[in-house]
């Protein structure tokens, strides 16, 4: 199985076969691009919210008008939206009594309405690309569930860029599914420490280099 955060969901679905690495490099170099563009058009910002519940971020969200950008794991949620309303927002946060709500800093409001113009100008690049069923099971972010069929594989892609990413309930799906282990592959921790901090029950392993894969 694969699964990836964002921008990594391009990745998994190039470990699967549904493109080929070339492919994928274009690809991904599109979406940035294209993101940048909103990114420069806007003025968003993004924020995260520890220790808090879902369902008090949606209450959060739903006063200020801004949107849930990620659920990374159990209590890590990140807020997206305009740089004003966040501001807002993280004040608004600490009213309620939200002890650990802090302003990221990101180029604009990633995974928010504000990834409008992206999202429409991703979907005619990705049109006309020819994607392929994947070889074994990957995950999308749009609804944390496997997906295989390609339509579907390019539109939840196109969706991704303005949805909320579902990373806990992609890493919870893969375990059903009968993962038994969680491999982080990259350099860096982020993932790993995600995984555990969703269950510290699961075999979670880092490898930044593929030479440590073969090892």
């Amino acid at each position: 199985m694969a699964l990836g955060l964002s921008l990594g969901e391009l990745t998994a679905c190039c470990a699967a076969g549904v493109f080929d690495f070339a492919t994928g490099l274009r690809i991904v170099a599109e979406r940035g691009r294209l993101m940048q563009e909103a990114c420069e058009k806007t003025s968003g910002s993004m924020a995260a919210v520890i220790g808090e519940e879902r369902g008090r971020v949606a209450e959060l969200c739903r006063d200020f008008d801004v949107e849930a950008a990620n659920f990374n794991a159990p209590g890590q949620i990140i807020i997206s939206g305009e740089k004003s309303r966040i501001v807002a927002a993280v004040a608004g946060a600490k009213e309620r009594g939200m002890k650990k709500v802090m302003p990221l800093n990101v180029a604009g409001a990633y995974h928010s309405r504000l990834m409008e113009p992206a999202r429409a100008a991703f979907a005619a690049f990705l049109a006309p690309i020819a994607f392929a069923a994947p070889r074994f099971t990957i995950f999308t972010n749009t609804t944390g569930a496997a997906i295989a069929d390609p339509a579907a594989i390019k539109a939840a892609l196109v969706s991704q860029v303005v949805s909320s990413v579902l990373w806990e309930d992609c890493m919870r799906a893969a375990a059903v599914a009968g993962a038994t282990e969680f491999w982080e592959l990259g350099p860096g921790g982020v993932l790993a420490g995600l995984a555990r901090r969703t269950d510290k029950a699961w075999v979670v392993r880092s490898f930044a280099e593929f030479s440590d894969v073969s090892a």
